[in-house]
């Protein structure tokens, strides 16, 4: 029966070599990360709100200033000075499609032209996007697309009144809106 001899006091510097190897291999996944990060995804969503914020009237600015992190926030209302009751909002989401460049001002428009209806009604509570625009896939022999999409919380009135009378500016997550010439 043969034997082997293992040094342990040599086993330390290698195993010390790989842990440093370890740890520059996580340094370089990190900057990577942090590199994507800074790149943005493969999706390509501009922020449209700034140079199209003329759109929308002072109710659905004012509506605006109010950020929402979930899809359904918590809200307090007062009715009287002593009578404090919380309500639920809920985040819909309007938007449209706009098929060629000279479409993207229209559906914008559109969804715009929505959102101050809601507005003007109260409904609107908050924001969880503005106004952004993300462009498509689309085939080499079709023209470009963009979904023109913005995602506002309404208060339960709004969504009951929602509900009574859809539209089809409104659409389902995971799914792509309409386009501007459909509605």
């Amino acid at each position: 029966m043969r034997t082997a001899k293992v040094a342990l006091g040599r086993a330390k510097k290698p195993l010390s070599e790989s842990e440093k190897l370890v740890k520059a291999l996580d340094k370089g996944n990190k900057a990577k990360s942090e590199k994507d990060l800074e790149q943005g995804t493969s999706l390509k969503v501009e922020n449209i709100y700034l140079p199209l914020n003329h759109l929308f009237n002072q109710a659905a600015k004012r509506a605006f200033e109010r950020h929402v992190d979930q899809e359904f926030t918590e809200r307090k209302v007062s009715y009287v000075t002593s009578l404090e009751r919380e309500v639920i909002d809920e985040v819909r989401y309007f938007g449209s499609v706009a098929v060629g460049e000279r479409k993207i001002f229209d559906a914008a428009q559109k969804v715009a032209n929505q959102i101050n209806f809601y507005c003007d009604k109260g409904f609107v509570t908050g924001q969880l996007c503005k106004l952004i625009m993300v462009q498509l896939a689309t085939e080499p022999h079709q023209l470009e697309r963009w979904a023109i999409v913005s995602y506002v919380a309404l208060s339960p009135e709004g969504i009951a009144f929602l509900k009574s009378n859809p539209t089809k500016i409104e659409f389902e997550v995971g799914s792509v809106p309409f386009t501007s010439d459909d509605s």
